[in-house]
This record gives structure tokens, C-alpha cells and sequence, in this order.
């Protein structure tokens, strides 16, 4: 697999505990050399993300947020969507 991937993101401090995240991300596969019948299989993935995270103590960050993948092959069964929600707690000692 042959990959070239490019992404980008962008925090923003809103408040001294409170801080978003947004990103975007592009990726390209070639499967090249493949010996199953999908030789020559490229894909085209674009993936894009929001988190919002909360200091709630010194030692202690919430945080939730969304990605979201958009996969196009040119074998249309690898075609997909996904969509991932997710909420998480940084704990340190």
C-alpha cells in the first residue's frame, strides 16, 4: 500500500480551561502490487474532526468530539462512511 496523507488542525483557547480542536485530514491509497484480485485498488479517504475539551482540575480534562471519514474506492464495496462520537477523560498523576 502506497499512502500519502495531508491533514491540518486548528486549537482555540476559548477560556483559560476550555479550548476546541478542529481538524481535516486527506489520505490516498494505492494497493499496488497486490496479489488478490483488487489489484490496482485507490482509495480516496477525506476525514474531518471537532473536540471540545474542559479543564475541569490541574489534573483532570473532559473531553468529547466527532470524526467523521468519508472513504471513495474506485471498487465500489469499499466505499463507506463513518461517523465516531466519543467522550474521554485525560487523568494525570
Amino acid at each position: 500500500v502506497e499512502n500519502t496523507h495531508y491533514s491540518v488542525s486548528w486549537t482555540h483557547d476559548w477560556l483559560d480551561r476550555v479550548n476546541t480542536v478542529v481538524s481535516l485530514g486527506k489520505s490516498k491509497d494505492d494497493y499496488v502490487g497486490n496479489p488478490l484480485p483488487i489489484d490496482n485498488r485507490a482509495d480516496d479517504v477525506t476525514t474531518y474532526g471537532v473536540a471540545v475539551n474542559y479543564q475541569m482540575r490541574r489534573w483532570l480534562i473532559l473531553n468529547a468530539g466527532v470524526n467523521s471519514s468519508d472513504k471513495d474506492s474506485n471498487i465500489a464495496k469499499f466505499n463507506n462512511k463513518r461517523n465516531v462520537m466519543s467522550i474521554g477523560a485525560q487523568i494525570s498523576l
